[in-house]
């Protein structure tokens, strides 16, 4: 099987599946996809958790129906109040991105953006479209050995995480 089909067989579980949340930790950005539940996650903090998250520690993008980009992984760099500020801390402080996307997933409680195709090259570039128009799209741009670029995880699941690396798909591993 080539790589690309084998990462939209790894993400075809994503189809029919809605969008249900965003979050982040440094600069990587988590899209959860699925039911929600609630658990205790790191330190034993409560959190609620998608059935299904992608990890991504490369550049993306989420397009609109018209192919304008909404919000994209560079605008961590941009305080909330879109003002450029050499002193901006995005690493504490609200960024652009982080109000865009919760603007979004506010806006989407009543009614989440469905998933209606996956579609991935051998770059490890995948496109994940949505029944609203919207697309995310993966753009991996490492070549550094074993540097990991996305992550696609199955919670409360023994299957091992489809990792994409700097150097292709990782050999599976526990979940």
């Amino acid at each position: 099987m080539n790589v690309a089909a084998r990462i939209e067989k790894e993400l075809a579980v994503l189809i029919g599946e809605p969008l249900s949340g965003c979050s982040r930790a440094a600069a990587m950005q988590t899209f959860g996809f699925g039911p929600t539940r609630a658990e205790f996650g790191w330190r034993g903090r409560p959190v609620v958790r998608s059935a299904y998250a992608l990890h991504l520690q490369c550049p993306w993008r989420l397009t609109d129906a018209d192919e304008h980009v909404v919000v994209a992984s560079g605008d961590i760099i941009v305080p909330a109040d879109g003002e450029y500020d050499d002193d901006f801390d995005w690493d504490s402080e609200q960024s652009w991105r982080d109000r865009v996307l919760d603007n979004l997933t506010t806006a989407w409680r009543s009614a989440a953006p469905t998933v209606t195709a996956i579609e991935a090259d051998a770059g490890g570039g995948v496109a994940v479209s949505f029944d609203n128009g919207f697309r995310l799209e993966v753009f991996p741009n490492m070549s550094a050995p074993d540097a990991e670029l996305w992550r696609f995880l199955r919670y409360g699941s023994d299957d091992p995480h489809f990792v994409w690396t700097a150097d292709g798909p990782e050999e599976p591993r526990g979940g």
